[in-house]
């Protein structure tokens, strides 16, 4: 009897792991929601989707074509603690107030747009750090290439040199359009 209870323990905890490594574009929208939920608040996105709009903030700062209306960010800590900080700290100073809602469908007090897609955006941002106005956009996509392995980041920047560098401009339209929204107090 020992052994089947065991037996039945061991089963249990290999499901759970399976379970807890399960990405998350293979869960459910249910799984994927409860990922949303900590401390009784609810958050629109994924946390690295918030990442992504704090790092086109500094972005925005730090450029000289942008000017962050600081008014719009009430709450975020001003340039001074954005450039200062390390994302994950900021976070947990701040997430509750800035992005959670209470219940489920609320509207936080700084949303995301549900058109808000967590890749798309990091391709964006990678595109518009290495831009440096003397690579050419294929050479952009190499470089990306070079320091990111994963599938997703395979599918986007390989293929036809004129389709990659066509994608590489439409990256680098869509980390301007941020950097505008950014700088109105918005992401997408």
């Amino acid at each position: 009897m020992a052994s089947l209870f065991v037996l039945a323990v061991t089963v249990l905890c290999l499901s759970l792991q399976m379970v807890s490594k399960k990405k998350i574009r293979e869960m459910s929208r249910g799984e994927v929601r409860k990922l949303r939920y900590r401390d009784g608040y609810w958050i629109e996105a994924r946390k690295r989707v918030y990442l992504y709009w704090f790092k086109f903030l500094q972005h925005a700062e730090l450029s000289s074509d942008y000017t962050v209306d600081w008014k719009q960010y009430r709450g975020w800590g001003g340039a001074n603690e954005i450039l200062g900080s390390k994302f994950d700290d900021w976070w947990e100073a701040h997430w509750k107030e800035l992005f959670g809602a209470k219940n489920e469908g609320d509207t936080a007090k700084f949303s995301v747009n549900n058109k808000a897609k967590a890749d798309g955006i990091r391709y964006a941002m990678l595109v518009y750090e290495l831009d440096n106005g003397k690579r050419t956009n294929y050479e952009i996509a190499q470089e990306i290439l070079k320091n990111n392995k994963t599938t997703s980041v395979l599918d986007a920047f390989v293929g036809e040199k004129d389709v990659v560098q066509s994608r590489i401009g439409r990256y680098k339209r869509t980390a301007h359009l941020y950097l505008g929204n950014v700088y109105e107090g918005r992401l997408v």
